[in-house]
């Protein structure tokens, strides 16, 4: 596996993510979810001034981030996931099924790769267990 080549996308995820969030933040979480497509993306932070945690959909209604803009980003964080994805499997990685994102206020990134059978449980119900585990 190149690690260059995977930090860079992950770096260009951390810059996507960056540029969509107009205030100061602690700490950003991004779960998505692969197949053949990536199928859901979801990313939260929480806000440096309050510590409160804010969805992307807020971005729209709280921060007056144009809803045109927002959905770019997210379309553009979905085709580095797709092409981290497809990396994975042109080298012969394990195929992930699942990714969650980390980013710390410092630059540090974490990243988990989840290898379930989406087809056995629906979107909300994986949404909701990774929200108790990681927020």
């Amino acid at each position: 596996m190149d690690e260059s080549l995977v930090k860079e996308m992950y770096e260009e995820l951390a810059d996507k993510i960056k540029t969509i969030i107009p205030v100061k933040w602690d700490k950003i979480l991004l779960r998505a979810e692969v197949q053949k497509e990536v199928n859901s993306v979801y990313y939260c932070f929480y806000e440096s001034e309050t510590g409160q945690l804010k969805e992307y959909s807020s971005l729209t209604k709280e921060y007056g981030v144009d809803r045109k803009r927002r959905m770019f980003f997210t379309t553009e964080i979905s085709r580095i996931i797709k092409m981290l994805y497809d990396y994975f499997i042109k080298i012969g990685e394990k195929k992930w099924t699942t990714i969650t994102y980390i980013l710390e206020k410092d630059g540090t990134i974490k990243v988990e790769y989840g290898y379930e059978d989406l087809d056995n449980s629906d979107e909300v119900t994986r949404k909701e267990l990774w929200k108790e585990k990681y927020l």
